[in-house]
């Protein structure tokens, strides 16, 4: 296995006061021998308590500290802006390893591949069909289409929109634009989505899809990118802060608008290594 990329990466970890989920992550990433893997790991902690300096101490890991909590938007520009490596995969304290480790080697080395060829300008490591808690893309997908053929890995059939085909149909006719952006998803659902949409899906091998950013949104979970990608996706969410109830900005509903569906960056999507499960409440 080539160890180059990992070389390469800086893994930063986003905290805030949740102490049980972290330990639980962290305890998922010892025993898979994560930390064998990369070595530049680094946590940072928002309204740092001492219950986060234990657990950093409990692990051996790096961590950096601040007394206020600024965020998702710029925590996540506090994180990047502390990485050493080019490439940093990006986490927070809710994302525990679905993939066995050497798995995980072989989706990041296709995924730093793809970086640094420049056949990708991101790539998502959430699980396609173990993506845990708060995951809509499956409901939003068959809202819209119906599945064709459901990957044999698929598990969350509840997830599944029970919407009549007519009213699928209508909501094509009367919503295009929105139908368009929902092809992204159909990565989490179908087995073979670069076959229905290869407009926008393509394979890349090596369970990899390269998707047009047209049809699938900017996410800030469980993300391998460059630094430089990254502050330029920043610069635009400061320039264009959407105003609305939160004190905070997320990125997210900055970015999942008209201007980057026509940048049509290419995002990879893998089978993936994380999942998403919270623990503290």
């Amino acid at each position: 296995m080539n160890s180059y990329a990992f070389d390469k990466i800086s893994v930063g970890i986003l905290s805030f006061k949740a102490h049980k989920t972290i330990d639980a992550t962290l305890d998922n990433y010892k025993k898979s021998g994560f930390f064998d893997v990369f070595k530049n790991v680094k946590l940072f902690f928002q309204s740092i308590s001492d219950d986060d300096v234990k657990v950093a101490e409990k692990y051996g890991l790096e961590y950096v500290g601040r007394p206020d909590n600024v965020g998702i938007q710029d925590g996540m520009k506090w994180v990047f802006q502390n990485m050493d490596c080019d490439y940093v995969l990006y986490l927070e304290n809710d994302l525990p390893l679905v993939a066995d480790i050497d798995n995980v080697k072989k989706i990041i080395n296709k995924g730093i591949e793809l970086l640094e060829n420049g056949s990708v300008d991101m790539v998502r490591l959430r699980a396609r069909f173990n993506p845990g808690e708060q995951f809509s893309d499956i409901n939003k997908y068959s809202k819209i289409y119906k599945p064709v053929e459901i990957d044999e890995r698929f598990i969350d059939f509840d997830r599944l929109s029970k919407t009549s085909d007519f009213m699928r149909c209508i909501r094509r006719i009367f919503r295009p634009f929105k139908a368009i952006r929902m092809i992204g998803r159909s990565l989490y659902v179908e087995k073979n989505p670069d076959v229905l949409f290869p407009k926008y899906v393509k394979n890349a091998g090596g369970g990899y899809y390269v998707v047009d950013s047209s049809v699938i949104n900017w996410t800030n979970q469980s993300i391998l990118l460059s630094k430089k990608f990254f502050f330029q996706m920043l610069d635009f969410c400061e320039k264009h802060p959407r105003l609305g109830a939160y004190p905070f900005h997320f990125m997210e509903p900055e970015l999942n608008c008209r201007w980057w569906r026509k940048q049509h960056f290419k995002i990879a999507v893998c089978d993936g290594i994380f999942t998403h499960n919270r623990l503290d409440r």
